[in-house]
């Protein structure tokens, strides 16, 4: 290996997971710095990103986080099972109910019901608590975003009470800015926000029945509204978005009747680019989300209260699919466990792609002996 150019040793790493260049930095100073270095975590982000590979769903549950490789999932399943994912976060004895704010770059946005927050790369194991400074207190029933500005570089963490301010947490600068809230949510609105294009985006319906879609700007700290399309369903609506190929998405559902839609707005921020996908006819009444593609078919995975669902956009149809995890009992034995099984149990879904992205982000980051 020491005989190999500089180069081809770079693009060999870059094509290997996560896991594996993690063992490698134990190689030499030279390899730790080259894996550690800022411009290669965001050469083998950006390449995970183009391929599409080593994408996992995530799902959280009460007090466990739980995960599956996208590869793995196909449109003929029936069933998809999902593996226990170590949060260091938590004590062995931790019972605290758990909830996923959202995924970026492979970084997770972690909250438990004390509203500790958290920083999380389940790829690396590596884990930042984010220490709350200025004697504000969190609740598990807020508001909360986590997403990425490109073009300030930094990572931001952001909490909204009902009436007061908004908190947002800089990775970047490892501190907290308090903002004044001039949008008033909904007081029964608690969803999580959406990252992208550098924005938090949240969608539900306002006292007159529309559909109402905001974005906080991570750049500029403010609110702003995005157009929803002209004919999206309206009055007694559920609203959800999603990411899909780089594209917003929006999923309508009326809560009395079987009504859905689903939405893809081609061109962020221009309402006439608002394309509506046609759905069969279901006869559930229950909130769908979008989740991501099955790798390169043209199934859209979506979630629903009470289960996963398959939307193949060329047969125009919908499939059910179980979803469970796999348990280790005492002995070492393993069972299958249904997610949906117990009613007062949540279960949420989320898309997040392997990356070397650290949760204590450094941008300018510097190491000794390179050599």
């Amino acid at each position: 290996m020491s005989n190999l150019p500089r180069e081809l040793i770079i693009d060999i790493l870059l094509r290997l997971p996560v896991k594996s260049l993690c063992r490698f930095k134990c190689i030499s100073k030279k390899w730790r710095f080259l894996i550690s270095h800022p411009l290669f975590v965001k050469w083998h982000l950006s390449r995970t990103q183009t391929l599409g590979r080593r994408i996992r769903l995530l799902g959280d549950s009460r007090t466990d986080l739980f995960s599956v490789e996208l590869e793995t999932v196909s449109g003929n399943d029936d069933k998809i099972s999902l593996l226990g994912l170590e949060f260091p976060g938590r004590q062995p004895d931790d019972t605290r109910c758990l909830r996923c704010i959202d995924s970026c770059n492979g970084l997770l946005g972690i909250v438990n019901e004390d509203g500790d927050l958290f920083v999380y790369n389940p790829s690396t194991k590596k884990c930042n608590q984010i220490l709350n400074s200025d004697g504000h207190s969190f609740d598990l029933l807020f508001r909360y975003g986590f997403g990425y500005a490109e073009s300030i570089d930094d990572y931001k963490l952001v909490t909204i009470y009902t009436l007061g301010n908004v908190y947002v947490y800089s990775v970047l600068k490892r501190s907290w800015r308090s903002i004044p809230n001039r949008f008033l949510f909904p007081e029964y609105y608690y969803k999580m926000g959406i990252s992208f294009n550098g924005a938090i985006h949240w969608a539900f319906d306002n006292l007159e029945g529309s559909c109402v879609i905001v974005a906080f700007d991570l750049v500029e700290e403010k609110f702003e509204t995005l157009p929803p399309p002209d004919t999206v369903l309206v009055e007694h609506c559920r609203y959800s978005l999603g990411v899909l190929r780089g594209r917003l998405c929006l999923a309508a559902d009326n809560k009395i009747g079987f009504d859905h839609q689903f939405w893809v707005m081609e061109e962020y921020g221009v309402k006439e680019s608002w394309t509506r996908i046609l759905m069969p006819k279901v006869w559930w009444s229950s909130q769908l989300k979008p989740l991501c593609y099955l790798n390169s078919s043209e199934i859209v995975l979506l979630i629903k209260e009470d289960g996963l669902v398959f939307l193949d956009l060329k047969a125009g149809e919908l499939k059910n699919v179980e979803v469970g995890v796999i348990l280790n009992k005492e002995n070492g034995t393993q069972y299958y466990e249904d997610m949906f099984e117990y009613e007062n149990n949540w279960f949420e879904m989320y898309v997040y792609e392997e990356s070397l992205v650290s949760p204590d982000y450094k941008p300018n980051f510097t190491n000794e002996g390179n050599h």
